[in-house]
Parts: structure tokens; sequence; C-alpha cells
């Protein structure tokens, strides 16, 4: 069983026009929680990159909530930051 929310090639995504140019994938099964602390500490080490693209459009904000909630291969536990 799969289960994925597409982000279709050239379809524009963000409040600022952004657009991947091949489709793109979220896996259910692949959500995790990450400690905010850890994750800046990263980037402001440069041990991760981190470029804003702009903010989802809120119908595929709402489309991307709505398919990860519904699906069987998202855990319990990170359903629950979905809502």
């Amino acid at each position: 069983m799969v289960n994925a929310y597409t982000f279709m090639a050239n379809e524009v995504v963000t409040d600022n026009g952004f657009f991947f140019d091949k489709n793109t994938f979220i896996y259910g099964q692949n959500i995790k929680t990450y400690n905010s602390s850890a994750f800046l500490e990263q980037y402001f080490c440069g041990e991760t990159v981190i470029e804003l693209k702009g903010k989802l459009k809120d119908d595929i904000f709402s489309s991307l909530k709505e398919c990860l909630k519904n699906s069987d291969a998202v855990r319990k536990r990170y359903k629950q930051y979905i809502m």
C-alpha cells in the first residue's frame, strides 16, 4: 500500500508562484517530527540548507492535510499534528 500526495509538475503551489519542475510526492509513511531547536542549530552550523520557496496556497495546504489525515499510512501519533 502506498499513500502519497502529489504536487504536479508546473502547477503553482505557493503564494509567490513557485512550482516543481517534476511531479513531486509526499509519502504518508515517511512523515516524521523533528526537534526545531536541533534543526535550527544544524542550519546555523551549516549542516542543513533551508531554502524558503513561499507559503503553500491555502487550498493546496488543506488538500495535503486532508490526504495525510485520511491515510492509513500515517501513524496515529502524527495525525494529531495535522488537525
